[in-house]
């Protein structure tokens, strides 16, 4: 009869909060009440299997979002295929494959995935609420474009977010924990807000090692060749207890050796030079042009050889670089009231004209850098700051009326089966 009484109320949320112990019934009762409280009364787990074969779907929803249905209890196994998947995402995501995504038009997942393999998102736009697509912002910090970190910030969860506000905190002095300086993911944006105004210890980490050859290339671009010397030479310093330069760096060597050679060319000290190329020959097949350089001007009387240096490096280019003659008119756009300077670039050009004329080409320059893969960001995922794999959104509308009226029709038929199945108690002592 209290079953009853909760089944006919207009109210019954009411009705089950004021009652003073719980009701019990059967499958179809438990599935009303729960519906009645808004999937907040959980179904016993050992009536499940009677009522996810008709229970409706907004129903299994509330009761997914209230930890009733949890993915031990295989609710998928009771649906049509289409809701299986869906109930599968809504509880297991990490066991849905693309295809299946796909299927579900969940392109969440889908840019997910496709960020965490390496591949660039493919995107029309922002996302539907007009909101910037995490994923796109991310692909961009990941590459070292610092330009929508605010943005990057607002769309990522909260664990993220800490990760990526520490990192920025990091660059202050290019001070980051170990999580961090070993996710080459994110060398590229640490490496863009990091801008490091001394020379930095290369056994320090992997990433300072990356740091210390990516600034003493620079500085050389930048016409600061003596600093880029002291860069370089920090690779040199006598190793203190307990660090030496990374084994996964080694590659590095070569092209700081490379640098330190050409500093001291700058300095028209070839002996230094030839002994700093011939230690990066030694490592580096690519240093045996230079030290054959080095070997022919040290024989050549110095008022008989061109200058040390190489004149793309003058100019503020990469050696070889195509786009030598757009930076020397540049430069000479600038300098055409500066005519110590005009005259300098002049010969460059004209080093670089008989370069052209010559059948040596290039080769005739100390070629600086030896790799350009050693200066190039890592192409790897920054594990760091990425979203973890979620759970497909709930899909379903809340439950309807319709729903709660399904769902109380079979737990009036489950009663009435009930009455007819319990005998009648009678009270002898009342003549009804």
């Amino acid at each position: 009869m209290d079953r009853l009484a909760v089944i006919c109320s207009t109210a019954p949320s009411l009705l089950l909060a004021r009652s003073s112990r719980s009701l019990t019934g059967g499958p179809a009762y438990s599935l009303f009440t729960s519906v009645a409280m808004g999937g907040a009364v959980p179904v016993p787990r050992t009536l499940l299997p009677e009522v996810l074969r008709w229970a409706p779907l907004p129903v299994v929803d509330d009761l997914i979002e209230h930890g009733g249905i949890l993915p031990e209890d295989d609710p998928w196994a009771y649906r049509g295929d289409d809701e299986a998947l869906y109930l599968r995402a809504r509880l297991m995501p990490g066991q849905v494959t693309r295809d299946e995504a796909r299927a579900l038009n969940w392109t969440w997942f889908l840019r997910r995935a496709e960020f965490v393999s390496g591949e660039e998102p493919d995107t029309d736009g922002p996302a539907a609420d007009g909101q910037p697509d995490v994923w796109d912002l991310l692909f961009e910090a990941s590459v070292g474009d610092a330009t929508r970190l605010q943005e990057l910030d607002a769309a990522l969860p909260q664990q993220q977010r800490i990760q990526l506000r520490n990192l920025k905190a990091g660059s202050q002095e290019g001070n980051w924990p170990r999580s961090f300086l070993a996710d080459r993911g994110l060398w590229a944006l640490m490496s863009t807000l990091w801008d490091p105004q001394s020379t930095v210890d290369p056994r320090l980490s992997d990433f300072h090692a990356w740091t210390a050859i990516r600034r003493a290339y620079d500085l050389v671009i930048e016409g600061r060749v003596e600093e880029a010397g002291r860069q370089s030479a920090a690779f040199e310093r006598p190793p203190k207890p307990g660090k030496k330069l990374p084994p996964s760096m080694q590659g590095i060597l070569p092209e700081a050796l490379n640098i330190a050679a050409y500093a001291a060319l700058a300095r028209e000290d070839l002996q230094d030079a030839e002994a700093l190329t011939e230690r990066a020959a030694a490592l580096s097949d690519e240093a045996a042009g230079n030290l054959r350089l080095i070997r022919v001007w040290r024989t050549t009387p110095k008022n008989d050889r061109d200058p040390l240096t190489n004149p793309y490096l003058d100019l503020g280019l990469p050696h070889g670089s195509a786009d030598w003659e757009t930076r020397y008119r540049e430069l000479v756009r600038e300098s055409r009231f500066d005519t110590t300077k005009y005259a300098r670039l002049n010969m460059i050009r004209g080093r670089l004209d008989q370069a052209r004329r010559s059948e040596a080409g290039d080769a005739v320059f100390f070629r600086l850098p030896l790799a350009h893969s050693v200066y190039e960001a890592p192409d790897d995922v920054p594990r760091s700051i990425v979203p973890p794999l979620e759970p497909l959104p709930r899909r379903t509308p809340a439950t309807s009326g319709a729903d709660m009226e399904a769902v109380r029709a079979r737990a009036a038929v489950e009663l009435l089966q009930d009455f007819r199945t319990t005998p009648p108690r009678l009270d002898r002592h009342r003549s009804r």
